[in-house]
């Protein structure tokens, strides 16, 4: 039998020439050097192929040991991987094509997925919110971008204040004007600190 090894990237093909294209493989060969979460090798499972894939990023968790057939991301790691599985697959060691497309489907669906994501905005609303104080504290101690991230949170009270108790846009003007004259001349300072004036380094 004629084993085809597929190494598939979505800009290559158009949608409706990808089932067709993994239809007729037999394994699927993916050899990123990074890759965050591979869906790729998750649609080829889908379709039953077998899958080896470089030991990358997020690769390991996205499929089970029995899915998937992790190689160093190397080529002579990557030729005996792909050497044995062959030599698997034509001695009918393999799992059966239906079987791999059923544990591909009990591992990930929509609705699982839909529940999962339901439960982690769930457990975000339990997440009691940071107070103006704490945020405020929090950004102080980022090095120097925390000072204009404190001028942003600031502005950001003033605009809400403004809307809560209709302040007029005056005040709102010169409030951000104030703001932006404090964060530069933070910024100058702290780019000319060793030409302060006496007065001002004690």
């Amino acid at each position: 039998m004629t084993i085809f090894l597929v190494k598939w990237r979505v800009l290559s093909l158009f949608r409706t020439h990808v089932l067709s294209v993994l239809n007729c493989a037999h394994i699927f060969l993916n050899t990123a050097l990074t890759e965050a979460f591979c869906i790729a090798i998750v649609e080829a499972v889908r379709m039953g192929l077998l899958v080896i894939s470089t030991d990358v990023g997020g690769v390991p968790e996205v499929l089970p040991d029995v899915l998937a057939t992790l190689a160093k991301p190397e080529v002579t790691d990557l030729f005996q991987k792909l050497d044995s599985t062959i030599l698997r697959f034509k001695n009918n060691e393999c799992l059966p094509r239906e079987e791999i497309t059923r544990i591909g489907m009990s591992k990930y669906n929509w609705k699982d997925i839909g529940e999962k994501t339901v439960n982690v905005y769930r457990k975000c609303l339990k997440i009691p919110p940071k107070t103006f104080v704490t945020r405020l504290n929090d950004f102080g101690r980022v090095s120097f971008n925390g000072k204009f991230y404190q001028s942003l949170l600031i502005l950001q009270a003033f605009i809400f204040m403004s809307r809560k108790h209709s302040i007029r846009f005056e005040f709102i003007f010169y409030s951000i004007l104030f703001l932006f004259i404090a964060y530069f001349t933070n910024l100058y300072f702290y780019n000319n600190i060793k030409t302060l004036p006496s007065w001002l380094s004690t």
